[in-house]
C-alpha cells in the first residue's frame, strides 16, 4: 500500500527488527509511515538480505486482550504459512520489547473506500469480480479452519496489475491474522475527530464469536454485501439496513436477487454456503458481461454503474469506512442477542 502523508513522527529509538529489516527513513531521520490502526503502526521497511521493501507493523503487546496474546504466535505462524493471491504475504513475525512485530508484502495500491471516493462507483462487473476475491479468500480460510476476517474497506487494497485470469481489478486483504486492538491512536491523515470516530468504531465493530472461535459466515456474507453496495454506488449502507434493506430497483437486474439475499435482515435468509455463493456470483457477472456485450454490439447505452450523490464525492475515505464499521458492530448485538 503507498505511503500517504502522516503526522511528523519522533525519531525511532531503533530501525532494525527481527534481525533483518530495516525501517525507511526520511530526509529528517523520521520512520517513513504507511498507516496508523488504533495503536498499530506501519512503516516502510527493507530487508537487508535482499533489499526488497516490505511493511514493518508493530502492535504494542499491551493494546492486545490476554486471551488473544496467548494465541498470538500461533494465529500469525497460520497467516505465514497461507499462500493466497488475494492475501498479503506474511514473511516473518516476532515478539521484541513491548511490541509484536510483523513483516508483510508491501502492496502498491489504495484501499477499497480511497478508491470509490477518488474514481466513483465501480462497473458492476468489477465490483462483483472484487466480491469473488473476496469469496475466495473466505473459502480459503474455512478451508484451513483459520477464523473469518473481517470484511473492512481499510484492509481491502486494489493494487496494479491483473487477476490470474486476467482480468481488473486485483485486490488483496491486508493484516490477515492480525488480532483487534483494545485502543488507539487514529488512522493517519484525516483530522483527528475522524480519526477517533473511525477508529473506535472498527475496534468495537469486530464481529462476535461463536463457542467453536469461527466468526458467523451470515454476518460476513452481510458485510461482503454491504460492500458491494458501497462499491457500486459509493454510499455505506448504515446500521439501519439490518432493519430496513436498502432500495435495489436501480441496480442491474441480475444484481438484484443476489444483493437482495445476501443483505437480507433474517440472516437464515442469506446464502449459507461459500461455494453457493461463489457460484451466484459467476452467475451475476456472466449475466452482466453478456448484456454489456449485446449493448456494444448493437450500440444500445448499457448502464454499468449507479447515479452517485454529490455529497459521496466529499466524503474522506474513513468516513465510509467507519459507517460500515458501525454497520459491523450492529451485526455482532444482532448475533449477540440471538444467542
Amino acid at each position: 500500500m503507498m505511503a500517504s502523508p502522516q503526522p511528523r513522527s519522533p525519531v525511532m529509538e531503533r530501525t532494525i527488527y527481527l534481525q533483518h529489516y530495516r525501517v525507511c527513513l526520511t530526509s529528517d531521520g523520521a520512520p517513513r509511515e504507511i498507516s496508523r490502526d488504533g495503536a498499530a503502526i506501519t512503516y516502510e521497511a527493507l530487508d537487508e538480505r535482499t533489499r526488497e521493501q516490505v511493511d514493518l507493523k508493530l502492535i504494542p503487546l499491551k493494546s492486545i486482550d490476554s486471551g488473544v496474546r496467548e494465541k498470538l504466535d500461533e494465529q500469525a505462524r497460520a497467516a505465514q504459512m497461507l499462500r493466497h493471491v488475494n492475501i498479503a504475504k506474511v514473511y516473518d513475525f516476532g515478539r521484541e520489547g513491548g511490541d509484536f512485530v510483523c513483516i508483510s508484502e508491501h502492496l502498491p495500491g489504495e484501499t477499497l473506500a480511497a478508491w470509490v471516493v477518488a474514481h466513483g462507483p465501480m462497473p458492476a462487473d468489477a465490483a462483483l469480480r472484487v466480491a469473488e476475491q473476496i469469496v475466495s479468500v473466505l473459502s480459503s480460510v474455512n478451508f484451513h479452519r483459520l477464523p473469518y476476517p473481517p470484511i473492512q474497506l481499510s484492509d481491502i487494497i486494489v493494487v496494479p496489475g491483473q487477476t490470474p485470469e486476467g482480468t481488473w481489478p486485483l485486490v488483496k486483504l491486508i493484516n490477515f491474522g492480525l488480532p483487534a486492538l483494545r485502543s488507539g491512536a487514529g488512522l493517519g491523515s484525516e483530522d483527528s475527530q475522524t480519526r477517533e470516530q473511525t477508529s473506535s468504531a472498527e475496534q468495537a465493530a469486530r464481529p462476535e464469536e461463536s463457542a467453536h472461535g469461527a466468526k458467523d459466515i451470515q454476518s460476513e456474507i452481510f458485510l461482503l454485501g454491504a460492500t458491494l453496495y458501497f462499491l457500486l454506488t459509493g454510499v455505506a449502507l448504515s446500521s439501519e439496513a439490518l432493519q430496513r434493506p436498502p432500495k435495489l430497483s436501480k441496480f442491474p437486474k441480475p444484481l438484484r436477487g443476489m444483493l437482495g439475499r445476501m443483505l437480507h435482515p433474517d440472516s437464515n435468509q442469506r446464502p449459507r454456503d461459500l461455494v453457493v455463493l461463489a457460484e451466484m456470483i459467476r452467475e451475476c457477472l456472466l449475466k452482466i458481461e453478456r448484456r454489456r456485450a449485446l449493448a456494444d454490439k448493437y450500440g444500445i447505452p448499457y448502464r454499468t454503474t449507479m447515479p452517485r450523490r454529490t455529497e459521496v464525492r466529499r466524503s474522506p475515505p474513513s468516513c465510509c469506512q467507519s459507517r460500515l464499521a458501525k454497520l459491523y458492530l450492529a451485526l455482532a448485538r444482532q448475533n449477540r442477542s440471538a444467542l
